[in-house]
C-alpha cells in the first residue's frame, strides 16, 4: 500500500508530499546554496549593467533580468517551498521545516529572491495591499464576479509571466508560462502545504469571487534596487 501511494503522489506530479522529500532532496541545507547562487548571479549582472556606457546598454541588461529572477523562482526557490506545511499563523523562513502562511510564503520568497522589503508587515496586510507595495499601479488588474477562464484570458492578455495574485481571503503566485497555468501557493486546504496546482482547477483561485493580479519585475527603478 506504502509503494502504491508513494506511486501515485510521484505521477501526479506531487512528489513534495513523498516521506524523505526535505529530508533528502529539496533539503534546508542545499535551499541555502542555491541562494548563494542567485546572489552570485545578481552580482554579475550588477557588474554588466555598471560596465556598460550608455543608457540603451544598462537598460539591455535590465531586461534580461525579469526572464531570469521567474526561472530561478520557479527552478531553484519553488521547489524547496513545495510541501511546507501551512498554518494560519505560520511565520517560517525554512522550506520543510516549521509552519507557513500564505501571505508569509509570497513575501518570505521576494525575500528569498533578494528583494529589500518587509517580510513581516507585508505578510500581515490584505492581498491587495501587499500587491500595491510590491507592484506598480500599471502593473496591477482587478476582476470582479469572473469565472475562473475570463480571469486567466485577461491575465494572459498581458503576456506570460510571474504574478502575485490576492483572492477574498487568500494569495499565492500564478506562473503563466506558454501552455502552463500553475497557481503556487500555501494552501488552507488538503493537502494543507505550500502546493503547485493547475490555475484552472485549483479551488482557492477558482472559487474567489474578487481576484488581483499584480505582474512582477515590470519596474526597471525595482530591478535597478535588486541589483543593489
Amino acid at each position: 500500500l506504502a509503494l502504491i501511494t508513494a506511486g501515485y503522489f510521484y505521477t501526479t506530479q506531487q512528489k513534495y508530499l513523498l516521506p524523505g522529500y526535505h529530508r533528502f532532496y529539496y533539503t534546508p541545507e542545499k535551499y541555502n546554496q542555491e541562494l548563494g547562487e542567485i546572489l552570485n548571479k545578481k552580482k554579475f549582472y550588477k557588474k554588466q549593467v555598471n560596465a556598460t556606457e550608455t543608457y540603451p546598454q544598462k537598460l539591455a541588461w535590465l531586461k534580461k533580468i525579469p526572464k531570469f529572477l521567474i526561472q530561478i523562482t520557479d527552478e531553484q526557490i519553488f521547489p524547496y517551498w513545495l510541501g511546507t506545511k501551512y498554518n494560519f499563523y505560520g511565520t517560517s523562513t525554512t522550506p520543510g521545516k516549521g509552519k507557513i502562511a500564505c501571505g508569509y510564503f509570497v513575501t518570505t520568497v521576494m525575500e528569498d529572491l533578494g528583494f529589500k522589503l518587509d517580510r513581516v508587515g507585508l505578510a500581515k496586510l490584505p492581498s491587495e495591499k501587499m500587491i500595491q507595495a510590491l507592484v506598480k499601479p500599471k502593473d496591477i488588474q482587478r476582476y470582479s464576479n469572473k469565472n475562473i477562464k475570463q480571469f486567466l484570458k485577461g491575465i494572459r492578455a498581458t503576456g506570460d509571466g510571474l504574478y502575485i495574485v490576492g483572492l477574498d481571503t487568500h494569495t499565492g503566485f500564478l506562473l503563466l508560462e506558454g501552455q502552463r497555468k500553475e497557481f503556487i501557493h500555501a494552501s488552507g486546504r488538503s493537502p494543507w502545504c505550500v502546493v503547485r496546482e493547475n490555475a484552472l482547477t485549483s479551488p482557492s483561485l477558482v472559487e474567489s469571487r474578487y481576484r488581483v493580479a499584480g505582474k512582477l519585475f515590470q519596474d526597471m527603478d525595482q530591478l535597478r534596487a535588486w541589483l543593489d
